[in-house]
C-alpha cells in the first residue's frame, strides 16, 4: 500500500488527497516522520480538510504527545464537526 501511495505522489504531486493517502498508509506502518512530511504537505495544499487534521492528530498520540494530538483532532472537529 505504501508503495502504490508514493507512486501516486510521482504521478501528481499537487495532489493534497494523495499526501493523506501516504500519511495515513506510514502511520499505520509506525513511520512518523514521513507521516508527519506528507500530511503537512497535504494540509499546505488543502487546509481547510478535516481529514488530514485527524491523521496529524494520530502522529501525534502514536508518539505519546496527547496534548498536541487533541489539539489536532480538535482543530479538525472545527472544520468539520459532522
Amino acid at each position: 500500500a505504501q508503495t502504490w501511495a508514493i507512486k501516486l505522489l510521482t504521478l501528481d504531486p499537487d495532489r493534497s488527497y494523495y499526501y493523506y493517502l501516504a500519511a495515513f498508509v506510514e502511520v499505520r506502518l509506525r513511520r512518523l516522520d514521513e507521516a508527519e512530511e506528507h500530511i503537512r504537505r497535504a494540509i499546505a495544499l488543502e487546509p481547510d480538510w478535516a481529514m488530514n487534521f485527524e491523521v496529524l492528530s494520530r502522529i501525534y498520540q502514536h508518539r505519546g504527545n496527547y496534548e498536541e494530538g487533541l489539539q489536532h483532532a480538535n482543530q479538525g472537529l472545527r472544520l468539520d464537526p459532522d
